[in-house]
């Protein structure tokens, strides 16, 4: 709770202390590694973007029904330079909103930025399927 304080008063040096404190208490926690994710995309630095990533890529894994994390994860993406993946989790973010179309849009630009047949692509591949039959 300290982190999310912190977080929303515009302090997010001490808003990721206090994350990445309580993310060693409870490591696998989805939650916790969001909020520590967040935190450190607000400080908009390379160094809290890689760390960032890393921590949101943890975090969906672990929670892949919130919105939240991958919005942020598609950010952190974005911000790395890696665009695929930045669509990718848009992709993922719009399907389970229940936006299918706009997943479709997400998961064919990944397509066509991550390279063939690797598991980012499988997935997107797999995305436009699924939210093709859920927009008819």
């Amino acid at each position: 709770m300290k982190g999310q304080f912190l977080l929303e008063i515009g302090r997010a040096v001490p808003a990721a202390d206090s994350y990445r404190r309580a993310s060693d208490l409870a490591p696998r926690q989805a939650q916790i590694l969001g909020g520590l994710g967040r935190s450190l995309l607000n400080m908009e630095t390379a160094e809290a973007t890689a760390e960032a990533l890393e921590a949101l890529r943890e975090a969906a894994r672990l929670d892949g029904a919130d919105t939240g994390i991958w919005r942020d994860l598609a950010l952190a993406e974005a911000r790395s330079g890696n665009d695929g993946a930045a669509a990718l989790a848009t992709a993922e973010r719009f399907m389970i909103e229940g936006r299918p179309n706009e997943a479709i849009r997400n998961a064919t630009r990944a397509l066509d930025l991550i390279p063939r047949g690797a598991p980012g692509w499988r997935r997107a591949d797999d995305l436009t399927t699924i939210a093709r039959r859920a927009s008819r």
